[in-house]
């Protein structure tokens, strides 16, 4: 089974999703990687072997999941998208700086904490 985080503008919810599905604590992030470079990527195999994949669906979510599921219709795999634009309006507005900041803020004290 493929698992699809789709988002609109609040990477940071769906980053952060795809990792916390993946039951990994210690969350990677690079500073310089920006969110435009983020459209879709891998994220990694779950204990459940779930293929768990975040993506930006851009200007049409509906076309983007039609896509995504005649896709897998075609190859005949199950999908499952998990829409976090719900969380775009007042959540992303609200959490987007803090979350930003707490992200960089565990980053540089992982990096502090093993000398990189």
């Amino acid at each position: 089974m493929k698992i699809y985080y789709i988002y609109r503008y609040n990477f940071y919810a769906a980053h952060l999703a795809a990792y916390l599905h993946l039951g990994i604590k210690n969350i990677p992030w690079n500073k310089n990687t920006s969110i435009a470079e983020m459209q879709f990527e891998f994220y990694g195999l779950s204990p459940e072997n779930q293929e768990i994949y975040v993506a930006n669906y851009g200007g049409n979510k509906q076309i983007f999941i039609n896509l995504l599921k005649g896709i897998g219709a075609i190859y005949n795999i199950d999908i499952k998208i998990v829409d976090l634009s719900k969380l775009d309006q007042v959540a992303y507005r609200y959490f987007k700086d803090r979350t930003r900041r707490y992200i960089e803020m565990r980053l540089e004290a992982l990096q502090h904490e093993n000398n990189i």
